[in-house]
């Protein structure tokens, strides 16, 4: 025990620990040198105050080890081998996905519980099932799952294959969401070159009068059944001028499009 006596206050000897010893040195102008003794004798220091501070303990902070569930996400508990075929670019023509398909595999990553789980897929349009049951899958097993049938309507939106594990609660533990495929309008710019502006040259008008309609009437069609396109007549139509008007036509049919420009 380190013995430290102030003779200048006269008062008594007292014994302290080093811990104390150390604390009261912090709050004075005692040198560092008087804190310790290894002979036993007393030391004796000058100083105009001495702040005895109470020392408080330390409160024991206890170890606590919390076990915390590990989140669930896509990509975890599971390994999946994925592709597709038939498909260029991520992206298919609504009427032309015969032949198409997905194809994958799952396999249980090391030390992941199987028992009483599930696996299943399901197609989606811009992440929603329609209407199609969920299908079950087998862990080690490559499946084939060909592309869903496809209407017009479906055109512009997203296709996405979902791949996931399910508990006996009906609770997803595990996911995996394809890449998206496009599907896309059928574009019918090709077919209607056929379309071709008739003679107009022999139209018969008065100054003033809209033309818009008479022109749209001249529009040679081909082969092409006019139902279904929107024609607009842009420019001067109430004057002959050598600059002419623009006829552009439109289709406008479910799951089409094509563009066609008279001139």
């Amino acid at each position: 025990m380190t013995k430290i006596k102030n003779t200048k206050k006269g008062m008594a000897k007292k014994t302290l620990s080093i811990s104390l010893a150390v604390a009261m040195l912090a709050t004075s102008n005692v040198p560092v040198w008087a804190a310790e003794f290894t002979d036993g004798t007393d030391a004796a220091f000058t100083s105009e105050a001495v702040v005895e501070t109470p020392v408080e303990e330390a409160p024991v902070v206890e170890e606590n080890n919390v076990e915390v569930a590990d989140e669930v996400t896509a990509g975890t508990g599971y390994d999946i081998t994925f592709g597709f075929n038939g498909i260029t670019d991520n992206a298919v023509v609504w009427n032309s996905v015969n032949g198409s398909n997905a194809k994958f595999k799952l396999t249980a990553k090391e030390g992941t519980s199987t028992k009483d789980v599930t696996y299943k897929y399901v197609w989606k349009f811009d992440g929603l099932a329609k209407g199609d049951a969920a299908e079950e899958v087998q862990l080690e097993t490559e499946k084939t799952v060909a592309l869903p049938a496809l209407q017009d309507s479906d055109a512009g939106k997203k296709l996405t294959l979902f791949v996931y594990a399910e508990d006996n609660t009906g609770k997803t533990v595990w996911s995996y969401t394809s890449d998206s495929i496009k599907i896309n309008p059928i574009d019918e710019t090709e077919a209607m070159k056929v379309i071709t502006m008739g003679e107009t040259d022999e139209i018969v008008y008065k100054k003033g009068e809209d033309l818009s309609e008479v022109i749209k009437k001249a529009i040679n069609w081909g082969n092409v059944d006019k139902t279904g396109y929107d024609v607009t007549v842009s420019g001067d139509t109430k004057n002959v001028t050598d600059e002419g008007v623009t006829v552009t036509i439109d289709s406008v049919k479910p799951g089409y499009t094509g563009r066609r420009t008279l001139t």
